[in-house]
């Protein structure tokens, strides 16, 4: 059993402990506070647009958060007697009478009475938990205010932070709370206005308006999506001839919701105001797309939207126009990757760029967004199967398999791949080319295995002195191939079929003064012909 000063000395730590946990839970409550307070602008944002979905869900987040505040409250209230006696003595002496507790002292409005922290985040007044919105909304003018400073003036952005000032300036009269701030913030917007368009009246400035703060709210968020229907314009204009037509007409319809919503709330609320740069939007829609239906323009009585429609379209420009803008910047990239790889292929083919660069383009390909399976990219790599399989890169894993799996069906479906004599009235004339060429000359083919009734063939087509084809494995070093590249007169690269590393043979051969060919699909008669005269006749000049 605890003795006199164990059992005091264990009460002070134990108070010591609680004002810890009591400070912690001070701080929590004024967290659940905060959190209660941004809960209730968002829902009364949520009632101004309509969004019942939403109004559910932040009511049900609503009554978790008073939960949980009123679960601690509970739990820290002071009434523990063991934590908050007075420590006993090892003699403890009678304990005097309480004093009368001293008569409460009103508070001030609004002000809470001085107490502990965890006592005074139990109870805000009720007037500051109604001014938490319009606080809020003020905080996030200001914020709007400050990044104007630093854009380039938009005359637009100026006139929605007008309107906003007058909601705000309306909404702290209802509460009676300060606008100093606001009405100071009001005269500098007026003042950066008449000085960077000093011809260009605004309704906003005219002290005799008095609308409701709901109006000047919807005016405030409609001009503020404005300027994203001038830039959805610039863009659509820019990038037209790269737009499907459906996606053409979505943007439009989307762009001209801002202007219409506009018009719409001047026409509903009888503002009688002209806005200059809402029909210049209306115009420049009738100039990019002339025909298109827009449905917010719509004036018969049996067809006209709804406000709230056209607001909820207007509201939602941003998504459709970086939606589409994503869509159509991939399909760029795909067609510009897949265009510079096509070209990378036919450098390789005229030995004007080093092979190894076929490994990073076709990755880049890959990561711009072509699947592994498309067909012009299947067809463009297929020739380099062995030079992507060597190169380790796992991005290429799913490509080399489908070369793997379609290499036959691709290269007789794809035209290039496999000349076919009878259909190319030129194949004659070119095989007479390659034979005047070649005739008597010594060709060495590098890579691959040797395929004797096609080397006899080319052999005896062409007249060739000699078709020398050494037999190829992983394993053949490459210094075996040496003996041979001084016979030749020709050295081909067979670089379907070929390990990475026999590319050094023909930059051997190169460096040896020799004529080289790369070999990119099949090793037949006609193949073998196209692929000389292309290389050596028509690029290089004969001989």
């Amino acid at each position: 059993m605890l003795g006199g000063s164990s059992a005091g000395n264990l009460r002070a730590r134990l108070r010591e402990l609680d004002a810890e946990i009591g400070a912690s839970a001070a701080r929590r409550l004024e967290d659940i506070d905060s959190l209660i307070d941004e809960v209730a602008v968002s829902l009364e944002r949520a009632a101004l647009v309509g969004r019942d979905d939403l109004i559910e869900e932040l009511r049900a987040h609503n009554v978790q958060l008073v939960s949980e505040r009123d679960r601690i409250q509970t739990l820290f209230a002071p009434n523990d007697e063991f934590l908050h006696e007075d420590p006993v003595a090892e003699d403890p002496a009678p304990a005097p009478s309480p004093e009368p507790l001293p008569p409460p002292i009103e508070s001030p409005p609004h002000e809470p009475e001085p107490a502990a922290p965890l006592q005074a985040s139990r109870a805000k007044p009720t007037a500051k938990r109604e001014s938490a919105p319009f606080a809020k909304s003020s905080r996030g003018f200001f914020a709007k205010e400050r990044k104007l400073e630093g854009r380039k003036p938009q005359a637009e952005l100026t006139k929605a932070l007008v309107c906003e000032a007058r909601a705000l300036i309306q909404w702290a009269a209802a509460l009676d709370e300060d606008d100093d701030s606001l009405r100071k913030s009001f005269q500098l917007l007026k003042e950066h206005f008449c000085r960077n368009w000093p011809d260009v009246p605004f309704f906003g400035f005219n002290a005799d308006r008095a609308h409701p703060k709901e109006t000047w709210l919807h005016l405030a968020e409609a001009y503020e999506v404005l300027p994203i229907s001038i830039e959805c314009l610039n863009w659509v204009e820019a990038n037209k001839s790269s737009l499907h037509p459906s996606e053409l007409e979505e943007l439009i319809v989307a762009a001209a919701a801002p202007e219409a919503y506009l018009f719409r709330l001047a026409f509903d609320h009888g503002l009688e105001f002209k806005d200059k740069i809402q029909r210049d939007i209306h115009d420049r829609i009738i100039g990019v797309q002339e025909d298109l239906y827009i449905p917010w323009w719509e004036t018969s009585a049996r067809k006209r939207n709804e406000s709230a429609d056209i607001r909820k379209a207007a509201m939602g420009l941003t998504s459709v126009f970086e939606r589409i803008k994503a869509r159509v910047d991939k399909r760029v990239a795909v067609a510009s990757r897949m265009a510079a790889l096509q070209e990378l292929a036919q450098s390789v083919e005229d030995q004007k760029r080093p092979v190894d660069d076929i490994v990073a383009m076709a990755a880049d390909c890959l990561a711009a967004g072509v699947p592994p399976s498309d067909k012009k990219l299947v067809v463009l790599t297929l020739p380099y199967r062995a030079v992507l399989e060597e190169s380790g890169d796992k991005r290429l894993t799913k490509l080399i398999e489908f070369i793997s799996k379609q290499e036959r069906v691709v290269a007789k479906a794809i035209a290039g791949f496999e000349i076919d004599q009878a259909d190319d009235p030129e194949a004659d004339r070119r095989l007479d080319r390659v034979k005047d060429l070649l005739r008597g000359k010594t060709v060495l083919f590098v890579g691959g295995h040797c395929v004797p009734e096609k080397q006899r063939k080319i052999k005896a087509s062409l007249e060739l002195g000699d078709l020398v084809w050494p037999e190829a494995t992983p394993d053949t070093n490459q210094g075996a191939f040496l003996n041979e590249i001084k016979k030749a007169d020709y050295v081909c690269y067979l670089i379907r079929w070929s390990r990475h590393s026999y590319k050094e043979v023909i930059d051997k051969a190169k460096a040896m003064g020799k004529k080289t060919i790369i070999v990119k699909a099949g090793v037949g008669l006609n193949r073998f012909v196209h692929d000389v005269d292309h290389q050596v006749l028509q690029t290089n000049g004969k001989g």
